[in-house]
């Protein structure tokens, strides 16, 4: 889904970012921790146009000490908003 947000900035907010890696060409995972609920997001970024591939809220299990994906996020609003969040978090 295409996503409505400055893809210049969110490319500088993952190069800085240590819970963002790239998967290849245009292709990052973006973990964020900085919000009420942490998510994990699957990124493309085409020249100015951002599309998230995936997203959902994570949960963490203390037995197994690591986070898991729980709830899918199907909304671009809302994965907007969280990684609006983060960037301002990170300044």
């Amino acid at each position: 889904m295409r996503l409505n947000i400055d893809a210049a900035a969110l490319l500088r907010f993952i190069e800085g970012n240590p819970d963002a890696e790239g998967l290849g060409r245009d292709e990052y995972v973006v973990d964020i921790f900085d919000t009420d609920r942490p998510a994990t997001l699957e990124i493309s970024i085409k020249g100015d146009k951002v599309f998230a591939q995936g997203a959902a809220f994570l949960e963490y299990d203390p037995e197994l000490d690591g986070w898991y994906m729980a709830d899918v996020i199907s909304s671009a609003e809302e994965i907007v908003s969280l990684l609006n969040r983060a960037m301002e978090a990170h300044g």
